[in-house]
């Protein structure tokens, strides 16, 4: 929230955007599937994010989840911290760029999903206190 009133916004999002990507595993483990769309073997990020480029909320599958049947989990993961926003579609691309080029995150090497879905929130933390920090 202290981000979004240092860039000039209300502090609560009115707006959220819903998307997913397919990641490639290592051979350590854990739930992995396949995406045969994109010809993926590996896991799936499911992320939420607010209209300014923040994190909300992310969920983690094997890639052989769809992305329609990813979101619910996704939406079901924020519904406490933001039960009134409205969810619409729009471009995430970005946030899956900045998440890539994080080398913790450029290849999922986790073995667990419940570490999975940890990494990509403290890589968005240390994003927001870099841009706390500018402002």
């Amino acid at each position: 929230m202290a981000a979004r009133e240092a860039m000039g916004r209300q502090a609560s999002p009115s707006a959220d955007v819903i998307d997913s990507q397919g990641v490639k595993t290592t051979e350590s483990g854990g739930t992995a599937g396949h995406d045969a769309g994109r010809k993926i073997k590996g896991r799936k990020r499911h992320i939420v994010t607010g209209t300014t480029g923040l994190l909300a909320g992310p969920a983690i599958h094997g890639a052989d989840i769809q992305a329609r049947d990813g979101a619910p989990a996704v939406l079901k993961s924020i519904r406490h911290a933001f039960p009134w926003l409205l969810p619409r579609r729009r471009v995430v691309e970005r946030i899956f760029a900045w998440l890539g080029r994080c080398p913790r995150l450029a290849k999922d090497r986790k073995r667990t999903i419940a570490s999975a879905e940890t990494w990509p929130l403290v890589a968005h933390l240390r994003r927001v206190t870099r841009f706390l920090a500018r402002a």
